[in-house]
């Protein structure tokens, strides 16, 4: 996610006190502090120029464990993307409710016995993975 602060900011600390009053598949994977939103011409926050702009990686993502490979491989081919690590959210990574629902149905097949709002609520790669 993408924040214009008033002040200095810690951007991990951000995250973790976000991740204490919210579910997991709503906090920000990062969140990069700006000094302004870009915008277009009419004014409106310019989506298509956050997309493009790079985002640091904070740490090396960990090796996946066997189980956590096989949701990544899930989530690599729902979302056209990746690769993916423990941490990757589903939401975070481009996921919504009809992607979710591809993506269960995926996981079920691989042998995974999920509910939705299972699935919604573990939102990373690992957490779904724990729960398979």
């Amino acid at each position: 996610g993408f924040v214009v602060p008033g002040a200095p900011l810690d951007c991990d600390a951000l995250r973790h006190r976000l991740a204490q009053t919210l579910p997991g598949w709503m906090v920000p994977a990062t969140i990069v502090a700006l000094t302004e939103l870009p915008t277009t011409i009419a004014g409106k926050v310019d989506r298509r120029t956050l997309a493009a702009m790079p985002v640091r990686q904070t740490a090396a993502p960990r090796a996946l464990t066997p189980e956590e490979a096989r949701v990544a491989e899930a989530f690599a081919a729902i979302l056209n993307g990746g690769p993916y690590g423990p941490d990757s959210g589903f939401a975070a990574s481009g996921g919504d409710s009809l992607r979710a629902i591809r993506l269960l149905a995926r996981l079920r097949r691989a042998g995974m016995g999920l509910t939705i709002s299972e699935l919604l609520a573990a939102d990373s790669v690992a957490a779904i993975a724990r729960l398979g």
